[in-house]
């Protein structure tokens, strides 16, 4: 157990540490802010009040603390769910790469066929898991405790951060769960993310109703400890006992099942493949259509949450020195444009994530040794990876048409839809450019794929940081969305359009090129 352990840390020894640094810097940086943000305890009060606000509840959770509010309780309400939610995609991806993305590519096999335990290859993840928790959340500890923000006890630090790797462990043993019913790893991914999303949406609802319906989501029971106020740990036993079942249950499952195989069994094949997989088109598609999908219901839902808060605009606005700050940079006239653009600035990047994942599916099939038994055939390779770029072009457009119709739909037509899309479609560009990188690598730097997620992170992070502080303006320069006119509180420029679409299409052009000439992995 010990040496696959250290196998497995030796394996996540980039994109774990990257998630714990993400994860722990963002708590601290956002954390230290707040003095700034909220100076006295009259603005926490008038903002929680603020937070009152159905759209507010739906959105961050339940309000807490009025009668002895404080920084750290504000920072709380503000930031918690979405830690909750962070970590729970990591260790869904931690889980699924260690179990059923390992069986499905024959990695457990080969290992099985040495002298260990037949449940190792299931328990080891699931340990490593606990380990990378624990250190998330006595890292955030430490750090709470650094920043020392008005209102911060050891007792209030150490839930929040006890809350956080708690609920990371329970999507942990979830995942490992569905890795036993389900036999490939796209289907492990599609489960645990639906229920993440069912379970938010189910918060949202039992919040919304004060009902004990939160109670049945996990996000719902983790909100229950009030952090910096109350610090009720009774949630944290009954995460980790959740936990402990579903361990127990995917243990037995993977007792009773094939390798290879999952309890839910597989649909029936077609003995024929249908005409659609017969063209490279619709061979792209079917390996796109769900990250198409759930991307696309993603940021519809988000665009219905962030339209929903148009109606309490003015008043949030005023008791709120953060958002005062952020939207009325044009004027006291451009409240409701200011905060359109400010959605559109930061949900235009994630809008930007499905194309980047389009962009490189062709080398997932590449490192997975699917591609050649394509290409081993008289195939044209530069025809076979259009496609791909073609869906990824549809999906940056469906994106941003998408999210303008949640902003619409949200703000109960408060908004028109025919200006939300002209102001969503200026960013097509930089999510172009995105794309572009993306191809680029694929065909000249085929290894080193992973630093357009670096880059991605690195344009966020400028554009999420420049809402609340003023950086360099060379460092905003480098970031192609800090580029783009931010209709409408601005005047539209076509140049830069322009110029982000030239540079795009000469990275597709350079990436397509490479790739038709350079060895396959």
């Amino acid at each position: 157990m010990n040496r696959y352990l250290r196998f497995i840390t030796r394996r996540e020894r980039i994109t774990t540490s990257l998630w714990i640094l993400s994860i722990v810097s963002s708590l601290l940086f956002f954390t230290a802010l707040y003095p700034t943000l909220i100076s006295t305890n009259e603005e926490a009060l008038a903002l929680a009040r603020t937070m009152q606000n159905p759209a507010m509840v739906a959105m961050m959770g339940p309000i807490y603390g009025l009668d002895s509010i404080s920084q750290a309780i504000v920072m709380s309400q503000e930031t918690l769910l979405w830690y909750l939610i962070a970590i729970a995609v990591m260790n869904i991806f931690l889980v699924n790469r260690h179990t059923r993305t390992d069986e499905e590519l024959g990695r457990v096999e080969l290992l099985l066929a040495r002298p260990i335990a037949s449940k190792t290859p299931t328990i080891a993840p699931i340990l490593f898991a606990l380990i990378v928790n624990t250190v998330i959340s006595i890292l955030s500890i430490i750090g709470l405790l650094i920043v020392d923000l008005e209102g911060t006890t050891f007792s209030g630090a150490f839930t929040f951060a006890l809350t956080i790797g708690n609920t990371g462990f329970f999507f942990a043993a979830l995942t490992l769960l569905l890795a036993q019913l389900f036999t490939t790893s796209t289907g492990v991914l599609t489960a645990s993310l639906s229920f993440l999303g069912v379970s938010y949406i189910i918060r949202a609802f039992g919040d919304l109703q004060e009902s004990s319906l939160t109670l049945f989501s996990p996000f719902g029971l983790a909100l229950k400890v009030r952090a910096f106020y109350t610090n009720d740990l009774w949630p944290i036993p009954i995460l980790l006992l959740q936990a402990v079942v579903l361990i127990a249950l995917a243990l037995l499952f993977n007792h009773v099942r094939d390798h290879g195989a999952g309890i839910v069994p597989q649909r029936a094949s077609r003995i024929h493949a249908p005409k659609s997989l017969l063209t490279p088109l619709g061979f792209a598609w079917r390996l796109s259509r769900s990250v198409t999908i759930a991307w696309g219901s993603a940021l519809f839902i988000l665009g219905l949450s962030y339209g929903s808060v148009i109606g309490e605009l003015e008043t949030f606005v005023q008791s709120n020195k953060l958002m005062r700050t952020i939207i009325l940079q044009g004027g006291p006239d451009t409240l409701t444009d200011g905060y359109v653009a400010l959605i559109f600035a930061l949900m235009s990047m994630v809008a930007g994530i499905p194309v980047m994942l389009s962009a490189l599916r062709i080398r997932k099939e590449e490192l997975r040794g699917r591609s050649e038994l394509i290409f081993a055939r008289p195939t044209d390779r530069i025809g076979v990876y259009l496609p791909f770029l073609f869906i990824a072009f549809i999906e940056s457009i469906l994106m941003t048409l998408l999210l303008a119709l949640g902003l619409v739909l949200g703000s109960n037509n408060a908004l028109a839809l025919g200006e939300m899309v002209r102001h969503g479609l200026v960013y097509l560009p930089a999510i172009w450019l995105l794309g572009g990188i993306a191809t680029f690598l694929v065909g000249v730097l085929p290894s080193l794929t992973s630093i357009v997620w670096i880059l991605f992170a690195s344009f966020f992070t400028i554009s999420y940081v420049q809402q609340i502080t003023p950086v360099p303006s060379w460092l905003s320069a480098l970031n192609p969305f800090e580029l783009i006119p931010r209709v409408p509180i601005e005047p539209f420029k076509a140049k830069p359009l322009v110029a982000l679409t030239i540079m795009a299409a000469l990275l597709i052009a350079g990436g397509l090129y490479r790739f038709e000439k350079r060895d396959l992995a």
